[in-house]
């Protein structure tokens, strides 16, 4: 009788040990198939429903702003899909005096070909071009293409330009970097979405613009006369720095946390801090 009921309970272990493997194994190859998709579909990207909220952040050297979709509608047909939505644009004060703008329109979009790749419309004329599926930091499954560093490139004047759209989330979100007379840089990033699904990233309005408060930031030494370091707990992204009038004097990735400030010249400056997750915190910093 021992025996048996022995016998009994070491095959219901290895019937469940059994089901929890095959289980795994489904479970990845479930992920393996999602990772290995192609491309995303517009129906895929632009899937959004009612109250869904996307929030993108504009930089270039003129300034930034920060525009926030808010989907009030949707209409399913055949083959495409109608979106009413209400468009925000936050522009912060470009000085300390001056006060941020905002405008808010309702605007109609509508999606077709919903079960087509999406298109990427890139403005890349030297690198050649590759295309690249990953999950994002939100983990969101995102459609990139991007120039090829590894091609040669010989024009003195040229453009790169990165684009990359967002499963659920919507695109086109780019880097543009534009190498002529003078270089510029323009880069259209993913802020923030609110979803059925779960939330992603800081929404920045007029008061908290710059403040993120769960992110904390120590920048020495300052004042500094060259280097400045970012201490952080959190994977840093990318920065601005903005004198006191609001214009950007300097911008680009971080590598690390180090940043050289030497080419500015002796005042106070703003620096944005941005982090991997789209949290963002500003610093006054003084150049001696």
């Amino acid at each position: 009788m021992v025996i048996t009921v022995k016998i009994i309970n070491f095959d219901i272990n290895l019937l469940n040990m059994k089901t929890k493997i095959i289980l795994l194994a489904v479970s990845l190859l479930i992920k393996m198939t999602v990772s290995s998709q192609s491309f995303l579909t517009n129906g895929q990207v632009y899937n959004f429903d009612i109250g869904d909220i996307i929030q993108g952040h504009h930089t270039s050297s003129a300034g930034h702003a920060y525009r926030t979709n808010t989907i009030l509608s949707k209409l399913v047909s055949v083959n495409s899909i109608t979106y009413t939505i209400q468009e925000n644009i936050y522009s912060p004060a470009t000085c300390q005096t001056c006060q941020p703008s905002s405008s808010t329109n309702t605007i109609t979009q509508v999606i077709t070909n919903l079960n087509s790749a999406v298109t990427h419309s890139n403005q890349t004329n030297c690198h050649t071009t590759k295309d690249t599926m990953y999950y994002n930091n939100c983990n969101r499954l995102t459609s990139e293409k991007y120039p090829d560093p590894s091609s040669s490139c010989i024009l003195l004047a040229y453009v790169d330009h990165t684009t990359r759209y967002i499963e659920g989330v919507g695109g086109p979100f780019f880097s543009k970097f534009v190498s002529n007379a003078t270089v510029q840089q323009e880069d259209y990033t993913l802020q923030y979405y609110s979803k059925q699904n779960g939330t992603c990233g800081t929404l920045i309005t007029s008061i908290n613009e710059n403040n993120s408060p769960n992110l904390t930031i120590a920048i020495f030494p300052n004042p500094t006369q060259k280097n400045i370091t970012i201490d952080s707990d959190e994977t840093l992204s990318h920065f601005d720095v903005l004198d006191i009038n609001g214009k950007v004097c300097m911008y680009g990735p971080l590598y690390g946390n180090k940043l050289n400030i030497e080419e500015l010249k002796a005042g106070v400056y703003f620096l944005h801090v941005y982090t991997a997750n789209n949290k963002i915190k500003s610093v006054k910093i003084i150049k001696e």
